[in-house]
């Protein structure tokens, strides 16, 4: 015969068990969200470094030979985190500055 105290003890173990599930399902969203928005950035960062890399651009674009490319944004710290992964980058002979 199962006494109360077994009852009520499995009762809180499964009301614990439910209450950190639902605290697991709940945090977790926020944290994938945050993790897409780092990627998010870091495929823009890159698509810049390409866009650059893979563009001919014209001979009188740039007035001197070590004219450097700038990137100027403006956004959170994770935008300025992944930009700065490409900052001092080169292309050919010039230099990518993000500021």
């Amino acid at each position: 015969m199962i006494s109360q105290r077994n009852i009520f003890v499995h009762r809180v173990r499964k009301w614990t068990a439910l209450l950190i599930g639902l605290s697991i399902f709940i945090i977790l969203p926020g944290e994938r969200a945050m993790a897409r928005e780092v990627e998010e950035y870091a495929v823009k960062a890159a698509f810049a470094l390409n866009f650059v890399r893979f563009t001919l651009w014209p001979e009188n674009h740039f007035t001197h030979n070590r004219d450097s490319y700038r990137f100027c944004f403006t956004g959170n710290k994770n935008v300025a985190k992944e930009f700065a992964a490409i900052n001092g980058k080169k292309n050919g002979e010039r230099n990518i500055h993000v500021h």
